[in-house]
C-alpha cells in the first residue's frame, strides 16, 4: 500500500490484525460519512417521536439527511481523487471532512432538541424572528439539562466510534462500498432515491418541518428574502380591535330578573375539535347527532375562532379574555399569574361554585397553575395521561360535583381528552375514510357528542336545566393533511382555528338561532358575563358575541413550526407564513377549504396592505400589554383549593353514560 493512499487520522488507530487490510484514508472518511448518516437518521427519529404515525416511514422521511451525508461523501471523494498525488493536500481534505462530519452531527442533534421546543429546524429565519434567539432564551435555558448536554456531546463521539468500528471490523466491505457508492452509478442511485422520496412526500403530505434537514434549512434561509413584509400605515384606530374593554365606551349590562336564581354555566370544551369534521356544521359524517338536536333550540355561532390553535392559548382566551402572546413560550407558562381576573374568579366572588374537571394531566405548560391563579376553586385531573378512552367518566364526575351543593349557582368546566391525538373512543364505527387516524378521531368526536347529550339530559333530570346555560365549544381544531401538515398549532388555516360554539338555555333561547359574524374565544367570557348580568373586567380584550365584535375581524397566530399569522375580515382571509416566506389571501365565502390563493388578484391589493398593517398593530400591542399585566401580577396567589386531584367519586352514583 503506497503512502500516497494511506494518511491515517490521528484519532483513528490502525486496524488490528484481523485478517483484513488497513483501510485507506478515503475509506476512513467514507466510514465517517456513513457514521454521520446514522447519527442524522437517529436525530430524525427523535424528531418524529412528536409525530409517531410517521416513524414507520423513517427511511423516506430522512432522505434529506441521507442526501446531505451522501453528497458530502461524493464531494470529498472527488477532492481526494483530484489531489491523489499530493499527500499534504489529502491530509488537509481528510481533516476538513472529519471536522465537517463532527460539526454536522452536533448540529443535527441540537436541531432535534430545538425542534421539540419550537416545532421547526434551526434556521436564520428562526434566529431573525426570535430577535437573535433572545425571544426564546428562557425556554431554551429551561431545556438545558445534564442529560441533554451529555446527549449533545455524544453526537460527535458516536460518529468517531461508528467509523472506527466500520474500519476495524468491516474493512473489506467498506472498501467495496466506497468504490460502489463513490462512482457515477452510486451518484445516480442516490439521486433516484431522493427523487422517489420527494415524490412520496408530495403525495402523502407529512408535516414539512419534521422532514427538513437542519443544514438544508439553514442554508436555504440564508438566501431567502426576509419575510414579515410591512403592510400599510398602522393607524391608531387599528388598536381598537384588541384594546381592553375598560378602554372602550361602556355597554349596558343585562340584569337577572327579580326572584330568579342567577344563571349557572356548564361549559364543555372538546379537546382538538374544530368544525371541519362536525355534522352539526355541515360535515358529511354523522358524528354529532346530539349537538344537532341541541342546536335546534339554542344558538350556533357559525364563525367562531381560536386565536391560536393551542390548548394553553385557548384557556387564556376562554377564561380570561386575553389574546395569546406572540413568542414561543406558552401564555399559561409565561404569564400564569397575570393580574387579570378570570371568569371563574369574577363568578366565585359573587357566590358561584367553580370547578374544572379533566380526565388527563394538566401538568403541561403550567395549565393547572394558570387555572388556579385565575379563579377555579377546585381543579381535578389525572396525574398522567393514559392511552384509553377516559371521557366517559366526565358525566359521573360532573353529576357528583353538582350534587355536593345545590344551593348555589355554579360555573363548571369539563375539558375532554379522548379527541386529542392519538384519539381514543369506546366504539369503532367506520366513517368511510381511508385515513385510520381520522376514523379514530371521528369516533372520538362521536363519543364526545354522546357525553354532551347525556349531560343535557342529566341537567334536566336534576331539575336545573332551566337555570343552566350549556356551552359547547372546542379549544382548537385538528389538521389531517389539508395543507401539508397534521395535528395542530402549526398553521392558521380553517381546519386548525375554526371551532364550534353552541349555547343552549331554555331561559334565554326558546328557538334556534345562527350567528354568522366572525368572532373568537376572547369574546366568550365577555358574552357569558353579559348574559348572566355582571359587569366585564376592564382588562379583558373580548367583545360581546351578540354585538358583532370588532366588525367581524378575527386575529390568528400559530407558533409551533410555521410561525404564521392571519387576519379574517368579513369573508376575506389574509395568511402570513413566516417560515414559508409568503402571503396568501382567500375568499372564504367561495373557497372555504382555502385552495385558491388570490394574492395576485388586483381587487385584494389595497386590503392586503391594510391586513398586514393590522397584524403589525396586534403584534406591537399584545406582548407589551401582557408584560404590563405580568409585572402587576407577580406574586399573585393561586385561588384553587384542590390542585391536580382525581375527579370526584368516579365510581359513585350516576356512573355511566
Amino acid at each position: 500500500m503506497s503512502r500516497l493512499d494511506e494518511v491515517p487520522m490521528p484519532w483513528i488507530g490502525r486496524t488490528r490484525s484481523t485478517g483484513a487490510r488497513s483501510p485507506r484514508d478515503g475509506e476512513r472518511l467514507f466510514a465517517a460519512w456513513i457514521a454521520l448518516a446514522i447519527v442524522m437518521v437517529a436525530a430524525r427519529f427523535q424528531i418524529l417521536t412528536d409525530l409517531p404515525e410517521w416513524i414507520p416511514y423513517l427511511p423516506l422521511m430522512a432522505f434529506q439527511d441521507i442526501a446531505v451525508a451522501g453528497a458530502g461523501s461524493l464531494l470529498f471523494a472527488v477532492l481526494l481523487t483530484t489531489f491523489r498525488r499530493r499527500p499534504m493536500a489529502r491530509r488537509a481534505i481528510c481533516l476538513a471532512g472529519w471536522g465537517i462530519c463532527l460539526l454536522l452531527a452536533l448540529d443535527s442533534v441540537l436541531s432535534a432538541m430545538v425542534f421539540h421546543l419550537v416545532r421547526a429546524p434551526v434556521s436564520y429565519r428562526l434566529i431573525q424572528l426570535s430577535d437573535h434567539l433572545r425571544g426564546i432564551s428562557v425556554p431554551l435555558q429551561e431545556q438545558v439539562t445534564v442529560f441533554r448536554i451529555i446527549k449533545l456531546a455524544l453526537a460527535p463521539i458516536a460518529v468517531i466510534a461508528i467509523a472506527e468500528a466500520l474500519c476495524r471490523y468491516f474493512a473489506n466491505p467498506l472498501e467495496r462500498g466506497a468504490r460502489a457508492f463513490q462512482s457515477p452509478l452510486g451518484a445516480i442511485g442516490l439521486a433516484v432515491y431522493c427523487i422517489v422520496a420527494q415524490l412520496w412526500i408530495g403525495v402523502t403530505n407529512p408535516y414539512a418541518p419534521a422532514i427538513t434537514n437542519a443544514q438544508v434549512a439553514m442554508a436555504r434561509s440564508l438566501f431567502e428574502t426576509p419575510a414579515l413584509p410591512h403592510g400599510g400605515k398602522v393607524l391608531d384606530s387599528y388598536f381598537e380591535d384588541f384594546r381592553p374593554a375598560g378602554a372602550l365606551a361602556p355597554r349596558p349590562i343585562a340584569e337577572t330578573a327579580p326572584g330568579r336564581r342567577p344563571l349557572s354555566v356548564l361549559m364543555v370544551v372538546m379537546e382538538s375539535v374544530g368544525t371541519r369534521y362536525l355534522e352539526v356544521y355541515g360535515a358529511q359524517y354523522r358524528d354529532t347527532p346530539n349537538m344537532v338536536r341541541l342546536a335546534q333550540r339554542g344558538v350556533r355561532f357559525d364563525r367562531f375562532y381560536a386565536a391560536r390553535p393551542a390548548t394553553s392559548s385557548a384557556m387564556a382566551g376562554l377564561f380570561c379574555s386575553i389574546f395569546p402572546n406572540m413568542g414561543w413560550e406558552s401564555i399559561s407558562h409565561e404569564t400564569r399569574d397575570t393580574a387579570i381576573p378570570g371568569i371563574a374568579q369574577v363568578l366565585g366572588a359573587r357566590g358561584y361554585r367553580t370547578a374544572f374537571i379533566h380526565q388527563g394531566s394538566l401538568s403541561y405548560d403550567g395549565e393547572a397553575e394558570f387555572l388556579a391563579h385565575h379563579g377555579f376553586a377546585e381543579i381535578y385531573d389525572k396525574r398522567v395521561d393514559v392511552d384509553v378512552p377516559c371521557d366517559v367518566s366526565l358525566l359521573n364526575a360532573a353529576a357528583n360535583w353538582l350534587r355536593k351543593d345545590t344551593s348555589r349557582p355554579f360555573f363548571l368546566v369539563l375539558w375532554t381528552k379522548d379527541t386529542h391525538y392519538p384519539y381514543f373512543a369506546a366504539q369503532n364505527n367506520d366513517y368511510g375514510v381511508k385515513d385510520v387516524m381520522l376514523n379514530r378521531y371521528l369516533n372520538a368526536i362521536h363519543s364526545s357528542d354522546h357525553l354532551i347529550g347525556s349531560l343535557a339530559e342529566k341537567l334536566k333530570a336534576m331539575g336545573i336545566s332551566d337555570d343552566t346555560l350549556l356551552v359547547v365549544t372546542g379549544d382548537h381544531g385538528e389538521a389531517f393533511g389539508e395543507h401539508s401538515q397534521r395535528i395542530h398549532d402549526f398553521t392558521v388555516y380553517e381546519e386548525e382555528v375554526h371551532v364550534p360554539l353552541l349555547m343552549v338555555s331554555p331561559r334565554l333561547f326558546q328557538t334556534s338561532r345562527e350567528i354568522k359574524a366572525a368572532a373568537e374565544e376572547v369574546d366568550l367570557p365577555v358574552t357569558l358575563l353579559k348574559l348572566i348580568g355582571y359587569p366585564v373586567p376592564a382588562q379583558w380584550q373580548g367583545r360581546d358575541l351578540f354585538e358583532k365584535p370588532r366588525d367581524g375581524r378575527v386575529y390568528l397566530s400559530a407558533n409551533a413550526g410555521n410561525f404564521a399569522w392571519g387576519l379574517i375580515d368579513g369573508e376575506k382571509k389574509y395568511v402570513l407564513d413566516y417560515n414559508r416566506n409568503g402571503v396568501q389571501i382567500f375568499d372564504l365565502a367561495n373557497d372555504p377549504l382555502e385552495k385558491r390563493d388570490l394574492t395576485k388578484t388586483s381587487r385584494f391589493t389595497a386590503w392586503s396592505s391594510e391586513a398586514g398593517a393590522r397584524l403589525e398593530a396586534w403584534r406591537e400591542f399584545q406582548d407589551g400589554y401582557l408584560a404590563r399585566l405580568k409585572a402587576s401580577g407577580n406574586g399573585q396567589t393561586a385561588s384553587a383549593k384542590l390542585l391536580q386531584k382525581p375527579p370526584p367519586n368516579l365510581t359513585g352514583p350516576g356512573a355511566g353514560m
